[in-house]
């Protein structure tokens, strides 16, 4: 359930430096002078920031807005106990990565105690096995204004995202985002969709959970934990009945017809054109459907007018992403979604 989470480590003390990258502040090129803070991090290390990056852990020690020079850890807590974030801790194996990331931390040269650390972000997870491909439920996460991300570095091919300066609601394919990284054979595991929700401010997790600390949250419990994750989803996401969201999805076909019909013409047919143009882009990019159209043997200039109508059509229905072939409306989508997600 918990993934990543970042600690604003109190009362630490720095006892080796040997693993720590000093980064120096910036300076004006001419005249030498300091720009921003460059203050006395630990012992008589100065510097902007000094970091160290295990590969499962970060630990920045750099000076904050309150004036004071803070050291933050970060780590995804399943990791901590596995070689992947996959699968989903149990309590107990949370104190146990609790455990062992307090004792990473004193490998690389820092003594605190994690208990007392303040938490300034926190994501909460849960791993759902959908009955269709992940693309088939598209058209569900935007109907409900969630935003398709292409980021490769943490969504795999893609995800759906709603966020803002103090939290996230994150939807995506696992097993693709795990292709850029995991060396355990994804083969035998089902198709998976992540959903996280991600508080990534200090004030957030205070307010929203009740606790700021370690042991604050040790206090809250794990099961108050698992109930505020499922709540934040059904109040936030999955709100509407499936009568709802039927509706919903004839609302934006009403209103994707009338303002083709507004245009006049073969309005009909220009609208089928243009679906078939954005189709087109979702397989591939506009430059991998211009390489088929040369292994075609078409000259220069008809890849120019293809490509001119396939930008056109694509900036002309850009909110418009095909989902997979499914048979299923999208209230039953959206209901198998719901019904996994909060269960």
């Amino acid at each position: 359930m918990v993934d990543t989470i970042t600690l604003d480590l109190q009362n630490y003390e720095v006892r080796d430096r040997r693993n720590f990258v000093v980064q120096p502040a910036k300076r004006n090129a001419e005249t030498g002078e300091v720009i921003g803070a460059e203050p006395v991090l630990f012992g008589d290390v100065v510097g902007s920031n000094a970091f160290v990056n295990t590969g499962k852990e970060t630990v920045d020690i750099k000076p904050c807005r309150d004036g004071n020079v803070h050291a933050f850890m970060r780590f995804s807590v399943p990791k901590q106990v596995a070689e992947d974030n996959y699968q989903e801790l149990n309590y107990s194996d949370f104190l146990n990565a609790l455990e062992h990331a307090e004792g990473k931390l004193e490998e690389i040269g820092i003594k605190a105690k994690l208990d007392e650390a303040k938490i300034v972000r926190l994501d909460l997870f849960k791993n759902i096995y959908p009955d269709e491909p992940v693309m088939c439920y598209a058209k569900v996460f935007e109907l409900l204004k969630a935003n398709y991300v292409k980021d490769r570095r943490t969504y795999g091919v893609g995800g759906w995202l709603m966020t803002n300066s103090q939290q996230e609601y994150c939807i995506y394919d696992k097993l693709e985002e795990m292709k850029n990284e995991a060396s355990r054979d994804l083969s035998s595991l089902p198709e998976t969709m992540r959903f996280e929700h991600r508080s990534l401010r200090a004030n957030k997790v205070k307010s929203f959970y009740k606790f700021s600390t370690i042991e604050g949250l040790k206090r809250f419990g794990w099961e108050a934990l698992y109930e505020k994750r499922r709540d934040t989803w059904k109040r936030n996401f999955f709100k509407y009945e499936v009568a709802e969201v039927e509706t919903l999805a004839v609302s934006q076909l009403v209103m994707e017809l009338q303002y083709f019909q507004a245009k006049g013409g073969n309005w009909f047919d220009n609208y089928l054109r243009f679906l078939g143009a954005t189709y087109l882009c979702k397989v591939g990019s506009i430059e991998v459907v211009k390489r088929a159209l040369e292994q075609l043997g078409c000259d220069r200039m008809k890849i120019y007018r293809a490509e001119r109508s396939l930008r056109e059509g694509r900036l002309e229905v850009e909110s418009l992403k095909p989902e997979e072939v499914s048979t299923r409306t999208l209230g039953s989508l959206y209901n198998e979604l719901k019904q996994k997600v909060l269960a």
